[in-house]
């Protein structure tokens, strides 16, 4: 979730903590990945270890998906998303990240948070089993199949509204 000279790093924090992380997320190298990172990459999907590329910012995503292109076997995971069309975060995954995971073969977990669920960012009414099923529905729409959507729950950050 933090830059460590491996990656570059979209904010996963919520309002209520992102102040507190703000000056270190925002003042980040503009880099993708390092070469460090790009070694990392290179040497999980030569093991067969999953990359997971949840709180990767755009430009760290465009190089780790140039790197899984060499390696058409194996997966590239997002384990606790949602997508840009339904809220439209940075962290959240773009249509083309669906389809780069979908070529892979990968999977999106569904996250049961609803501040990355929300339409607008808090003013959604909809109760949350609905905000998780519009993105399921959205991967489904962009992907023309459920093969690549799984539940990614971070369970630690749901928010009941009953």
């Amino acid at each position: 979730m933090f830059y460590r000279g491996v990656s570059t790093c979209e904010n996963g924090f919520p309002p209520a903590a992102y102040f507190i992380f703000r000056h270190e997320l925002e003042n980040q190298p503009k880099v993708g990945l390092t070469d460090l990172g790009k070694a990392i990459v290179e040497c999980c999907l030569k093991r067969g270890v999953l990359v997971d590329i949840t709180h990767a910012r755009s430009d760290a995503l465009k190089d780790i998906f140039e790197i899984a292109s060499g390696y058409p076997d194996r997966p590239i995971i997002s384990s606790h998303n949602s997508v840009r069309c339904v809220c439209d975060a940075e962290l959240n995954l773009s249509d083309d990240a669906i389809r780069l995971i979908q070529k892979t073969d990968g999977i999106i977990g569904v996250i049961f948070y609803t501040h990355w669920l929300r339409h607008e960012q808090g003013s959604d009414s909809r109760d949350d089993f609905r905000l998780i099923t519009d993105v399921i529905d959205h991967i489904e729409g962009v992907t023309n199949c459920y093969d690549h959507v799984g539940i990614g729950s971070r369970l630690g950050w749901i928010h009941s509204t009953y």
